[in-house]
């Protein structure tokens, strides 16, 4: 693979940075960003919710770097609460789900998509090239089971799979309107990575579901990250989905 230059917008998530640093790894450069820094290697703190952080850290990265070659984005809202807890506003079922975590999923899953990918859009229009991945789930293709979350009080809330799939025609939505401009925009949709705050419950009844029988482990995602770093000259608009068959029945 040729070296790119890559940002990283949401690097302190766990998938974000494991996928950073095999990048790296692999020879890239990387500028990993996200809103804070946990001593994950985050080169700049950004608040993508906030059009002046947006904007203040992307022209410091653009007078640094002579070329951007790819931007990644793993942001998402996680909830207000710090841990898969059933008292965790952010698994409200839809009748009681507060506005406010509403709001805030909204906020950050496609506001801060939207003026993070509008001001790399101009710094990939100027140099007429570009790569966008973003990263969706594979309940922005199809609702959430609620079979498998049981008596837990933990689901997948209404404001995650909306913006999931709000992300997925967002791709497409690029990858036609810049196209002119030699810029490319894909999209990767995961299925359930595996977490050791997951109950055994959850981990038996998501793998009885999918064909390959398991969740999924970070590494499953590193080859198709590549491809998408470096893809076919053909390849744009693509919704790439590897869920070990959880969405093919």
């Amino acid at each position: 693979m040729k070296h790119k230059t890559i940002v990283i917008l949401g690097a302190d998530d766990k998938l974000g940075n494991f996928i950073s640093n095999t990048l790296k790894k692999n020879g890239h450069s990387l500028i990993n960003i996200d809103v804070s820094n946990n001593k994950r290697g985050i080169d700049y703190v950004c608040d993508i919710t906030d059009e002046k952080s947006v904007k203040e850290n992307i022209k410091k990265i653009k007078d640094k770097y002579e070329h951007i070659d790819c931007v990644i984005n793993f942001s998402h809202y996680k909830g207000s609460g710090t841990k898969l807890e059933p008292n965790n506003n952010f698994f409200s079922s839809i009748e009681d789900y507060p506005f406010e975590e509403w709001k805030k999923t909204i906020d950050v899953n496609l506001n801060g998509l939207f003026l993070s990918a509008k001001e790399f859009a101009k710094i990939f229009i100027k140099q007429k090239s570009g790569n966008f991945i973003f990263i969706s789930s594979t309940y922005g293709i199809v609702s959430p089971n609620k079979k498998i979350y049981g008596n837990s009080g933990i689901n997948s809330p209404v404001g995650y799979a909306v913006t999931k799939a709000g992300i997925c025609n967002f791709t497409k939505y690029l990858a036609t309107h810049l196209s002119e401009y030699g810029i490319i925009a894909n999209c990767l949709v995961p299925g359930g990575i595996e977490d050791s705050a997951q109950s055994q419950e959850f981990i038996n009844k998501y793998s009885e579901l999918t064909p390959l029988n398991r969740l999924s482990k970070l590494e499953d995602y590193v080859d198709v990250i590549n491809y998408l770093v470096e893809p076919g000259k053909y390849t744009t608009g693509s919704i790439v989905t590897v869920d070990g068959g959880w969405t093919a029945w």
